[in-house]
C-alpha cells in the first residue's frame, strides 16, 4: 500500500496560482511541495500558512492527501490532481503547456463498471418494436 501524506494549497492572491506550502512560503509546483506525514506537524504548519492569508499573499489554504508513488506526491482526489495540472480548458494555458512544469502523474487504469444484471420477473419485458 502506498504511503499517505498531507500537502498544504492555497490560491496565491495576486493572480490566482495554485500554490504549495513549502518550509514556510510558498511554490508553485506540488513537486517543490512540503510533505507531512505526521498531522500534528502538518497541522502547526497550516496555522503558519492561515497567517499568509492575513498577510494578503494567499486565500484559503487547507491540506491534502496525496499517495508516494516512489517519492512523487500524487493526490488522491481528482480536484487536486486537476488543480495540479493547471487549468483543463486548453492544453497550451497554464502548467500543462510547460513540460518542464507539468506534474505527469501515472493514473491508474479505470475499474471495469460493473456489468448490468439480466431482469427477471415482470420487469424483464420486450420493448422492441
Amino acid at each position: 500500500m502506498a504511503k499517505l501524506v498531507e500537502i498544504i494549497t492555497a490560491n496565491r492572491l495576486r493572480d490566482g496560482a495554485v500554490v504549495y506550502w513549502n518550509q514556510d512560503g510558498w511554490t508553485g509546483t506540488l513537486a517543490d511541495a512540503e510533505q507531512f506525514s505526521d498531522k500534528d506537524a502538518c497541522a502547526a504548519a497550516l496555522t503558519k500558512a492561515q497567517e499568509r492569508v492575513k498577510a494578503g499573499e494567499v486565500v484559503n489554504p487547507y491540506r491534502f492527501e496525496a499517495r508516494l508513488d516512489h517519492t512523487i506526491a500524487v493526490p488522491v482526489k481528482e480536484r487536486e490532481l486537476i488543480r495540479a495540472s493547471g487549468p483543463s480548458i486548453h492544453p497550451e494555458l497554464g502548467k500543462q503547456a510547460d513540460p518542464s512544469t507539468a506534474p505527469r502523474f501515472r493514473i491508474a487504469a479505470p475499474a471495469k463498471p460493473p456489468r448490468p444484471k439480466q431482469a427477471e420477473g415482470p420487469e424483464a419485458f420486450d420493448v422492441s418494436l
